[in-house]
């Protein structure tokens, strides 16, 4: 639980340094608005990340095939941008302040957030 606190926690630090980019807002909410938005919409992006990761996981054994490798990682950068911006949507629909507004800013959000899922994991685990 712990562990799942702290996930959520970071991730909404993630979220916030998003906005930081053209395109992402959060919307002219007070102080406490703006932490509640961000630890939901964090809750929202890892349920939606959460979703395209199952079939990619039986596929994951990078070592077998440097070219399946590489074309994962492309396909890694395509699913952060899509989550991203779908995160965005979801927001939007559930009435949260959260607006991703067009590609680029999603696939520079997406590529944020993977930066910083990669650094989480490494200090979590010990491993990359």
């Amino acid at each position: 639980m712990i562990l799942f606190l702290a996930q959520v926690v970071l991730t909404a630090l993630a979220l916030w340094v998003t906005t930081a980019l053209p395109g992402v807002d959060f919307g002219d909410t007070s102080t406490p608005g703006r932490i509640g938005t961000l630890l939901v919409v964090a809750i929202l992006l890892m349920l939606v990340n959460f979703l395209p990761k199952i079939p990619l996981m039986a596929l994951s054994d990078r070592n077998e095939s440097p070219v399946l490798g590489c074309l994962l990682d492309v396909v890694d950068v395509v699913i952060m941008t899509v989550t991203f911006w779908v995160t965005g949507w979801l927001a939007g629909v559930l009435g949260l302040p959260f607006h991703v507004q067009g590609l680029w800013p999603a696939l520079w959000g997406g590529l944020i957030m993977g930066g910083f899922g990669l650094v989480f994991h490494f200090a979590f685990t010990g491993r990359l």
